[in-house]
């Protein structure tokens, strides 16, 4: 029970961090700050909520969906 608790803790981070990038990557796309600098601060101050002892939460973010990326997790 602990084992899947883990297991759906650790699938929902993966998820967040996809969502966190795919808007980081967006935001850059687009050049959001011009049009909506709401959403550029927003995403600017969840990329830089630390974490103590493993770093900030944007970097945390590109790690894990690059990791993903170079095991094949986005290969069909």
């Amino acid at each position: 029970m602990i084992k899947r608790l883990l297991v759906m803790i650790l699938k929902l981070f993966v998820f967040g961090c996809i969502v966190l990038y795919t808007l980081f990557f967006l935001n850059k796309l687009f050049d959001l700050e011009v049009n909506a600098p709401a959403i550029n601060n927003f995403l600017a101050a969840i990329a830089a909520i630390p974490i103590p002892g493993v770093g900030k939460v944007g970097g945390i973010v590109i790690l894990v969906v690059g990791a993903l990326t170079l095991s094949g997790a986005f290969d069909e």
